[in-house]
């Protein structure tokens, strides 16, 4: 529909990005805050003029073609959860976080809820989903749009909601190298962060160079996805793991945690997410081998030089000491 080069059009916006946050984090936050607005506007206007065009007899057979298209989608879409952990990874720069942090979260997954629902759903019974492979919503769209209704949400909607994900990833990447470097895990000149602006120039220097080059791949959206979602099982599953084992190795943490619910509820919630976890990353790896051995080489490369820096490790913090279920050490 737009006709320019994509690899162009994200190396245009990445660049634009990473001006906006080499200026400052509060440039970077209202630049944030705008996008979503616009964005969010632009998907009201496909919700309900969708509306218009919708057709009940669409849902008569739900998953005609079995599940598999489902888990496969779950997927893709896992990446939806890194909101979450973003919020979590950047804690340290909110404002009384342990206050804000949970009800923005909350309240947050009820709003994307909301509108991911309404959008699936208006798609779902104003198009014919057979013929949907290969598409996207502009091309849906199309058909209960005006000309001008059409620019608007391919501009607001479509590249707003990749720029905002630009955005969002800029500062946490930058974090991660910043956390990084002033442990001794990275170079050390990573952790520099102006004090005028809130920016760490080389951090986010680096997270530019790394995102251009694989834009320079022209990869596919499959193979992007694929390799985002495989750290994001792997994080949760350990964490899902060591969930099981806090209330016996950390009783002391889990009996003073304020939602603490019963262990046969934990332990069976904890293990369907690790076997749902399973599942979506056979689904991913069937999808792109080529990803995959990619992330295994990745794995191997980062364990060995984890390795190699096992002195630096064995000096950073600990928690707690391992308690019995008596709480003793």
């Amino acid at each position: 529909i737009l006709p320019v080069d994509p690899v162009i059009s994200s190396l245009t916006v990445l660049t634009v990005f990473y001006l906006v946050n080499v200026a400052g984090v509060r440039s970077a936050v209202w630049v944030q805050l705008a996008m979503v607005l616009f964005m969010v506007s632009a998907l009201g206007l496909y919700t309900t003029q969708g509306a218009t065009r919708f057709d009940v007899s669409r849902f008569a057979e739900l998953f005609p073609q079995g599940y598999g298209g489902l888990l496969a989608a779950a997927g893709l879409l896992f990446t939806l959860s890194a909101g979450g952990l973003a919020m979590v990874d950047l804690g340290g720069e909110v404002v009384n976080a342990r206050q804000t942090i949970p009800r923005v979260l909350l309240l947050g997954i009820l709003i994307a809820m909301a509108i991911n629902l309404s959008i699936l759903t208006v798609t779902a019974g104003a198009a014919d989903t057979a013929g949907l492979e290969g598409k996207t919503l502009v091309h849906v769209a199309a058909n209960f749009m005006t000309a001008s209704e059409l620019g608007y949400f391919v501009v607001a909607g479509a590249l707003l909601a990749c720029a905002t994900s630009i955005n969002t990833l800029f500062a946490l990447v930058s974090r991660w190298l910043v956390v990084l470097g002033s442990e001794g895990l990275l170079p050390r000149f990573l952790s520099r962060v102006d004090i005028e602006s809130g920016s760490p120039f080389s951090s986010l220097t680096l997270a530019y160079v790394l995102a251009a080059m694989a834009l320079l791949t022209r990869s596919s959206l499959l193979f992007f996805g694929t390799l985002l979602n495989f750290p994001l099982l792997l994080g949760i599953s350990l964490i899902t793991l060591l969930v099981i084992m806090l209330p016996h190795r950390y009783s002391v943490f889990y009996d003073r945690s304020a939602f603490h619910p019963p262990l046969l509820i934990l332990r069976a919630v904890c293990g369907l997410v690790i076997v749902a976890n399973v599942l979506i990353f056979i689904f991913l790896a069937s999808a792109s081998h080529k990803a995959t051995w990619i992330y295994a080489g990745m794995l191997l490369v980062t364990s060995l030089y984890a390795i190699s820096r096992r002195k630096t490790l064995a000096t950073l913090p600990r928690i707690a000491p391992a308690m019995n279920p008596e709480g003793s050490k």
